[in-house]
């Protein structure tokens, strides 16, 4: 766990009191981050905190393993949390926190193309990697849109072209 308020700090989080927190990929051409956010005041005793959400972005193609990405957390004057993600050059990644409901969709169908993608990796020829690429990308494009119904679609066809492959693949064998 890492802290990002600490249980006396002032609402809203001053400028001051907002901790950076540095994270890496764990993966090469690792394409999201996600940090599930707890609020509580039990550090020892973590599950007795309650979730949140999660803080998500999408990271930039062909990033390295063991990049490092910045974390600002703080909670805003509704006592909100907010959050900035970035990477050491200052890219901005325009983060959110995934709340549930539409949110908790646009995560799940991007977790359900990632692991398509991964299960998949080592059997794409260039041109179906280049396709793929392409096809994740719209699934990201849309989530970053936040327009989670397209996100869904997009990944949807991403999925059925990897099933494709693996009908293909096996045919050819």
């Amino acid at each position: 766990f890492n802290v990002f308020i600490q249980k006396n700090d002032p609402i809203p989080t001053p400028m001051d009191k907002r901790i950076i927190q540095t994270f890496e990929t764990g993966l090469p051409n690792q394409r999201t981050i996600s940090i599930p956010v707890f609020g509580g005041e039990h550090l020892e005793a973590a599950s007795k905190n309650e979730k949140q959400g999660k803080a998500f972005a999408i990271l930039p193609p062909n990033c390295p393993e063991g990049l490092p990405i910045r974390v600002k957390l703080w909670l805003d004057e509704d006592e909100n949390f907010d959050l900035t993600v970035y990477l050491d050059d200052g890219t901005d990644l325009n983060p959110w926190i995934l709340r549930g409901g539409a949110d908790q969709r646009a995560e799940e169908i991007l977790q359900e193309s990632e692991n398509a993608i991964m299960q998949k990796e080592l059997f794409f020829k260039p041109e179906q990697r280049k396709q793929v690429e392409l096809l994740r990308e719209n699934v990201f494009n849309s989530l970053k849109r936040k327009q989670v119904e397209e996100a869904v679609k997009d990944a949807n066809k991403l999925i059925k072209y990897l099933d494709d492959i693996k009908t293909i693949e096996k045919f050819s064998i």
